[in-house]
């Protein structure tokens, strides 16, 4: 089924934001830490192998290995902090912003800056020298906020081209579901006029019957609508209402129209959209003659590729009926926007069949 809930479309976008901000969280996490471990490896090595490493390994005066676990915990938050300021000022989920190349600038900036100063800051607390201090964590921050800047910036890019492919996968949604309200509002009228050229017939032949036909057409009109405001029904329901418009059909032409159903169990409860057996018949009985000389045989089954089939002999009206042309061409708008498959139809100027496909209820 191509429709579905446009509502729920905007619902999906909003909780696929509130997983994607999450995932970027998680990544952001266990980026910090792996790049903080290899930060940290250096000193380690030296630690574990004993070896004179340039730089005091103690660097806290608190002992190696406790200054070494400090150390890494300040890798990690100030890497974590460089995510944070650039998530803050690029807003990667934020589907409204505009990406501009000063705002990637500015997050570059701002987020070295930080990780700078929080560096000199805790130099207080440190044996480094000066030039460590100044050099070495200056060339560090600008590799690590360049990892976090990119990181955010694709995370950006992506977001930003699948939500546009949802959004027009939204937007076209909507319009089918547009135009199949249109073919739906159709129907109603289309029936409408075909049954009351039926009770036209009535009027000037059988009064009585005119007013017994009114009544059961009332109720058929109610079950029609009914109906008609679903997308599909099964073909137990069709049936039930097509049953309903035969009786009336059997009102203005007795024995001289036969409509034969076989149809398998089997498929009861396959589903179709509303009013599509019905139509197929209102089409054979506007189109052809039915008399006691020539009276008309239509047959409702299944082909052999598992579709309903409609077929009836060609027997041509001599003079054709007021029509709104509504009838076929509707019914293949509505099979296209809601199976996403076209009828197929048959004309061989002897008989007329019209498959159609089905949808299975799952």
């Amino acid at each position: 089924m191509l429709l579905y809930d446009i509502k729920f479309g905007i619902k999906m976008i909003n909780s696929d934001i509130y997983n994607k901000k999450r995932n970027f969280f998680i990544i952001a996490i266990l980026i910090s830490f792996l790049v903080s471990i290899i930060e940290s490896l250096p000193m380690l090595i030296f630690y574990v192998k004993g070896w004179v490493y340039p730089i005091e390994v103690n660097i806290f005066n608190i002992g190696s290995g406790l200054s070494l676990v400090i150390w890494q915990i300040f890798v990690f938050i100030n890497i974590q902090i460089s995510f944070f300021v650039n998530y803050l000022i690029l807003k990667p989920f934020d589907i409204d912003e505009k990406r501009k190349r000063f705002k990637v600038l500015i997050s570059l900036v701002t987020s070295i800056a930080i990780f700078f100063l929080i560096a000199i800051s805790i130099s207080v607390f440190t044996n480094f020298p000066d030039h460590v201090v100044y050099g070495a964590n200056f060339a560090r921050s600008l590799v690590v906020n360049s990892i976090a800047l990119s990181f955010t910036n694709f995370t950006r890019i992506n977001f930003k081209a699948y939500t546009i492919k949802l959004e027009n996968e939204i937007l076209k949604k909507e319009k089918i579901k547009g135009q199949y309200e249109t073919l739906k509002n159709e129907v109603s009228p289309h029936f409408l006029f075909n049954s009351l050229s039926v009770l036209q017939g009535l009027v000037n032949n059988d009064k009585d019957k005119a007013n017994e036909y009114i009544k059961h057409l009332s109720n058929l009109l109610r079950t029609t609508l009914e109906s008609n405001q679903k997308k599909f029904i099964t073909i137990l329901e069709e049936l039930e209402l097509a049953k309903a418009y035969v009786f009336l059909l059997e009102m203005r032409y007795g024995k001289n129209l036969n409509i034969n159903v076989d149809i398998p169990d089997s498929f009861n409860f396959h589903l179709i959209p509303p009013l599509t057996i019905q139509t197929l018949i209102e089409n054979a009985v506007k189109h052809n003659e039915i008399s006691k000389k020539n009276p008309l045989k239509i047959d409702v089954g299944i082909n052999e590729n598992g579709q309903l089939r409609v077929l009836n002999k060609i027997q041509k009206k001599r003079t054709s009926e007021p029509s709104l042309g509504v009838g076929l061409p509707n019914l293949s708008k509505r099979f296209q926007l809601l199976v996403g498959k076209d009828i197929q139809i048959y004309d061989d100027q002897e008989k007329f069949y019209v498959d159609l496909p089905l949808e299975k209820n799952n």
